[in-house]
């Protein structure tokens, strides 16, 4: 046989030098015992209905939640700030999670976590009854949320808004029972009605009475949001609306204000599991300018 051997001085490129004991490592078994939940007689569970809205809380869920942080910890986190303002500049961009979260975000392959959708699977269909979902049709997705003092928002991310999966579970594991998730309604004046979703609001019955167009002007007039300029000949018309575009701000503890009604708040403590359908207006409340400690959590949802 033939070897080519270069004539190379050693070290010539004065590479660093790794060694084994620099790569963390992990086993199968040892993923399947972080992931791994209380028996549900452990557990402290409820189920609610608010105003349509379906949600399950479950305290105490995991065995070993400080034992999954740390093994979570390990992975790069991307600066989702960062990216939009990059994606503003590139004219498009994308995110592995295909959601507009805030902070940082670590994605995780679905192949770590095999344990933990089986698990989660068999809590929220099969014992609790609360999906109905064939096993072989779910498709499961990864990633964590990180929420820090000091961290600022980008074209009033932290304003209500709907997931792009159907649902989505939160394991907390940091503790912060102030903050948490909540969720919105609004009241349209005219109708005296309240709307949860913008399917409620861009559905032909509200668009033909002026609910969608109320609440366009809204959006637009009240939190610089941008409706494209068109001429319509319907005057209950609606363009496409687009994120406002006041680019960075302090991130606020938003719970609602005189619009936007806060009808349902999922705490983040310690070792919770929420767990709810994305397609109801909601947002992450966290007082960034006020905690000394950051809001950390595992997502699971299903695409």
């Amino acid at each position: 046989m033939t070897m080519f051997t270069p004539d190379i001085p050693e070290n010539k490129y004065k590479v660093p030098r790794i060694q084994k004991s620099e790569l963390p490592t992990y086993s199968f078994n040892k993923l399947v015992d972080m992931c791994e939940f209380n028996h549900i007689d452990e557990m402290d569970v409820h189920l609610g209905d608010e105003h349509g809205t379906r949600y399950c809380y479950v305290e105490n869920v995991l065995k070993r939640p400080l034992e999954l942080r740390e093994f979570l910890m390990h992975f790069p986190a991307e600066d989702r700030n960062m990216s939009a303002m990059q994606a503003l500049i590139n004219n498009g961009g994308a995110s592995f999670s295909n959601s507009r979260a805030p902070g940082l975000q670590q994605p995780i392959e679905r192949q770590l976590m095999p344990a933990l959708g089986n698990q989660l699977f068999n809590l929220v269909a099969n014992q609790l009854n609360f999906i109905k979902y064939n096993y072989r049709s779910i498709n499961w997705k990864y990633f964590t949320n990180c929420f820090y003092p000091g961290m600022v928002s980008w074209n009033r991310n932290y304003l209500p808004h709907m997931d792009p999966f159907s649902y989505a579970a939160n394991f907390f594991l940091t503790d912060h029972p102030n903050a948490g998730t909540t969720f919105f309604r609004v009241k349209d004046t005219e109708t005296d009605k309240y709307y949860y979703n913008m399917s409620e609001i861009t559905s032909p019955t509200s668009k033909k009475n002026g609910v969608a167009r109320r609440y366009m002007d809204n959006l637009v007039e009240r939190y610089g949001y941008n409706e494209e300029s068109t001429t319509f000949t319907d005057s209950n018309a609606i363009g496409k609306l687009s994120h406002c575009t006041v680019g960075k701000e302090p991130w606020p503890l938003f719970k609602g204000d005189d619009y936007y009604e806060g009808y349902l708040h999922l705490p983040s403590s310690f070792n919770t599991l929420s767990f709810y359908r994305g397609n109801r207006w909601h947002t992450a409340s966290y007082a960034a300018q006020d905690e000394q400690d950051a809001r950390y959590s595992l997502v699971a949802v299903i695409e």
